[in-house]
């Protein structure tokens, strides 16, 4: 949902492209992946929560691919997507955008920590529009009041068992993501 406080960055890294305020998606397609350690839960979960907050935060229409891409091959980790598969999946979604999104590693243990890493596509074009990835490590206190603040409203936890919960830490990471696409 929709937060009232303004969080500031995490450890994060984002490029965008010069034309980024001339090539604004109508309709976006998620697409998560198939990784390794087997985090189709979490990554299932971010891609719901980002899909609601992109939608909330601006409007946009937002779809999930129901397809995964193999990790291996991904356009985030190999640094070059294939024009062809761009084009597949954005004609089978009827999308002008594809943001690939993954989640690159995730802690649940004390303090947890998660880093996420996304690829915004303008279709038309083939240019990559945004990409980026955040780092976010409970540890540090800057970033655990800024979590703890996102979740103020919700008075079904302590401070100390939200920051053990993983589905948390995902909504948080989730809503930056948003903010930053």
């Amino acid at each position: 949902g929709i937060h009232q406080h303004p969080i500031e960055p995490t450890f994060a890294h984002f490029r965008t492209s010069d034309l980024e305020k001339q090539l604004i998606p109508n309709r976006i397609v998620l697409v998560g992946t198939v990784d390794r350690y087997n985090r189709i839960k979490e990554q299932t979960a971010l891609l719901a929560n980002l899909k609601s907050d992109i939608e909330c935060k601006t409007g946009f229409e937002v779809v999930i691919a129901p397809r995964r891409a193999c990790k291996n091959c991904f356009p985030i980790q190999v640094g070059k997507f294939n024009e062809q598969t761009l084009l597949d999946i954005a004609k089978a979604h009827n999308a002008d955008t594809v943001v690939y999104v993954t989640v690159g590693d995730i802690d649940a243990y004390v303090p947890m920590k998660m880093e996420s890493r996304f690829l915004m596509i303008n279709v038309d074009q083939s240019v990559a529009i945004v990409s980026g990835a955040q780092r976010i490590n409970l540890g540090r206190a800057a970033t655990r009041t800024n979590f703890l603040r996102f979740h103020e409203s919700s008075n079904l936890h302590t401070d100390s068992s939200l920051t053990r919960q993983p589905h948390e830490m995902i909504e948080f990471a989730s809503d930056r993501l948003a903010n930053d696409i």
